[in-house]
């Protein structure tokens, strides 16, 4: 009777090799959270599909809830007028509101940005969205573009 030859797959060593630390690099809390805000937050490089839709539909709940928040905190004070909103908003709380907009607006242009590096089209295409009207149109095409096209196969003007 022979005696089964038990392998390991050849996939399974590409898989633990990626898993393994050099003894150059070290895990820390500090290093993951520095690596995750430069994946949201810079203008530089390429992102896939999947990343797009996965970094976009949390910012998309974040923002939500971030709405939701600044909204009922307005409606908790019974505010009527349009000048007493704008008083009750440059409280300190509704500067952190403003300020949590303004990060997840900066998220979603880094988003965009890389996804058309992806596609090998340059970033400067979105300032047409600040134009009335036609940059609607662009900026609606260029997203349903980011969101559906693949990217450019291997490395582009914008990197790999």
């Amino acid at each position: 009777m022979q005696e089964a030859h038990l392998a390991t797959p050849s996939y399974q060593h590409a898989i633990t090799a990626d898993l393994t630390l050099s003894s150059d690099e070290s895990f820390s809390i500090e290093t993951m959270l520095v690596e995750a805000l430069s994946k949201v937050f810079s203008f530089n490089g390429r992102i896939n599909r999947m990343e797009y839709w996965c970094i976009g539909g949390a910012r998309f709940f974040l923002l939500t809830m971030v709405a939701i928040a600044y909204y009922r905190w307005l409606d908790a004070r019974g505010l009527q007028d349009i000048v007493d909103i704008v008083v009750v908003t440059l409280q300190t709380e509704g500067i952190a509101y403003y300020f949590a907009f303004f990060l997840l607006s900066l998220c979603g242009w880094s988003l965009e940005v890389r996804r058309l590096h992806d596609r090998d089209v340059s970033a400067y295409w979105i300032l047409t969205w600040f134009i009335p009207i036609a940059g609607s149109i662009v900026g609606i095409c260029q997203i349903f573009a980011n969101c559906f096209f693949t990217g450019t196969r291997g490395p582009n003007r914008f990197g790999y």
